[in-house]
């Protein structure tokens, strides 16, 4: 989404005028509302990956097998990674 901005930083006008926003300002508006929706996709997706990793470090029979099947050190690091999804999902969630 910052992309087009960063090739083109007239079209932050672009995204003030549609949104109601100040003129310039990159942080408000429609822009806004995107990285928010992007951060909670974003983190879910980290969260069910660990979730995963986690069923398969447990080796529990509904987990594809895997080189990571009953491998303790995968429900670490799923663990790890379901906390920062659901960090990034609550800091989305947070941003108004």
């Amino acid at each position: 989404m910052l992309a087009p901005l960063l090739l083109r930083p007239d079209l932050a006008r672009v995204y003030a005028r549609n949104s109601g926003a100040q003129e310039g300002r990159i942080g408000s508006g429609a822009m806004l509302a995107d990285m928010r929706i992007l951060g909670m996709a974003l983190g879910a997706l980290i969260v069910l990956a660990g979730l995963v990793w986690i069923a398969q470090g447990l080796n529990l029979p509904f987990a594809p097998a895997s080189f990571m099947t009953g491998d303790r050190t995968w429900i670490v690091l799923g663990a790890v990674a379901v906390l920062v999804g659901a960090g990034l999902v609550g800091w989305a969630r947070g941003r108004k």
